[in-house]
């Protein structure tokens, strides 16, 4: 936790180069020595029953999540949000129109069974299917129109809408995001899988994997723990300080100059070749 002085914030805007915000940014204000800088801090105390929480990566971003499902954030836990308010209502809307998961669940709400389960109260197909045989250990949430077959092990993790596993598969520990597919024998163990994703049948997924939107993992294929996976392509960081102007115009520029050194060299070994003769 940094605790820092409204003067460090105000100078944030000037100094945006940072690449890490904790590390150099907050680092380097905290070691400089001007005037009222480091005079005065400011902090929040939280109140018996408060909850707060940094989510700076994936670990700690499942840490918050079994917190909130485990109801140490009451009164915001999923049984008293309802998917009609504003924000849940614009974020289905949004993922209806790109496609990435079905229309009809506005106004999805849940419900806490025994060993905090929650599910959803879903009316007619849109309820979420489970097995007799599957086990489900809390806590855990199922969204909405999501599919569990027999003999699966499902544990402390989050399952979005439209999400279906097959036979005699495990998830433990895991987020799965809207559409997607686990086919029968799959095992799941502490990774994030994004918005249709297919995992096909007797493949391990191990701790701290992420499986980016749209792909898919081969049958009995074995990923190592922190593998990533993703189809998106591979963002060029490099700056280019070559100038502003356009390739094209340099490249005609350049072959203009280089034009007019060839002429001028000619012109001089044609004066050299006069006062020869």
């Amino acid at each position: 936790l940094d605790i820092c002085s409204p003067d460090v914030l105000a100078r944030f805007s000037d100094e945006f180069d940072y690449r890490h915000l904790r590390e150099q940014f907050v680092a380097n204000s905290v070691v400089e020595e001007e005037i009222g800088l480091q005079s005065r801090i400011f902090g929040h105390f939280l109140k018996r029953g408060e909850y707060a929480g940094r989510v700076g990566d994936m670990r700690r971003y499942h840490r918050v999540s079994m917190d909130l499902l485990r109801r140490w954030c009451y009164p915001l836990v999923p049984d008293n949000y309802n998917w009609n308010h504003a924000v849940g209502e614009n974020h289905y809307k949004e993922l209806s129109c790109s496609g990435s998961t079905s229309s009809g669940f506005d106004g999805v709400s849940y419900v806490v069974e025994r060993h905090l389960v929650y599910r959803d109260v879903g009316k007619g197909h849109n309820r979420s299917h489970v097995g007799r045989s599957t086990r489900l250990m809390g806590p855990l949430l199922l969204g909405p129109n999501g599919s569990i077959g027999e003999n699966c092990l499902v544990k402390r993790s989050v399952l979005g809408p439209n999400c279906t596993i097959r036979d005699e598969c495990q998830v433990v520990d895991s987020h799965f995001w809207g559409n997607v597919t686990v086919e029968k024998g799959a095992k799941i163990n502490g990774a994030v899988i994004c918005e249709d994703a297919v995992i096909k049948s007797g493949a391990v997924i191990e701790s701290g994997c992420v499986i980016g939107r749209g792909c898919v993992v081969g049958e009995g294929v074995v990923l190592k723990e922190f593998t990533r996976i993703t189809l998106a392509e591979e963002a060029d960081d490099d700056d280019d300080y070559s100038g502003f102007g356009d390739s094209e115009d340099e490249d005609s520029s350049s072959s203009e100059d280089e034009d007019d050194d060839d002429s001028d060299s000619s012109d001089e070994d044609e004066d050299d070749s006069v006062d020869d003769k």
